[in-house]
């Protein structure tokens, strides 16, 4: 006797069309924005996004296709769907450890320029000390003189 997989096969598979229709939504509109991303950036989310349009029919496939009698197929697509997902998790975590790379970078990029800014009003303020004091003491003398 064969038992039915684990959810239905009309409530899974439509879940998983819209779930492979956003992800690669994502992937696309990621593609078109290629040059305001940064390279890392863009290569680690691609493979992810791959990898995820990989799992997500393998999943629907371990809920609504086969069945928990067939046990060494069940257990064999169950056990690839959690390496997969490993590996998407992984990726998840590269990604974020690429960011703060990411983030440290752009944050000492931005604190060298706001010290070169700062130091560059200084040089002015202090340039146009001098010359209001230049000009004071040029005043001052054509005060006495006359």
């Amino acid at each position: 006797m064969q038992a039915d997989p684990v959810l239905p096969f009309w409530f899974v598979w439509p879940l998983a069309l819209v779930v492979m229709v956003l992800i690669a939504g994502h992937l696309l509109a990621m593609r078109s924005a290629k040059d305001r991303i940064p390279a890392s950036r863009y290569r680690i989310r691609s493979v992810n996004g791959s990898m995820m349009l990989a799992v997500v029919p393998l999943l629907a496939c371990a809920f609504s296709v086969v069945s928990p009698d067939d046990q060494k197929f069940f257990t064999l697509l169950w056990m690839g769907c959690v390496g997969l997902l490993g590996i998407v998790v992984l990726l998840a975590v590269i990604d974020g450890l690429n960011n703060l790379r990411i983030g440290h970078r752009e944050a000492s990029r931005l604190i060298a320029e706001h010290r070169a800014l700062l130091a560059k009003a200084a040089a002015d303020d202090l340039d146009r000390r001098r010359r209001v004091a230049s000009a004071r003491s040029e005043s001052d003398a054509s005060e006495r003189d006359g």
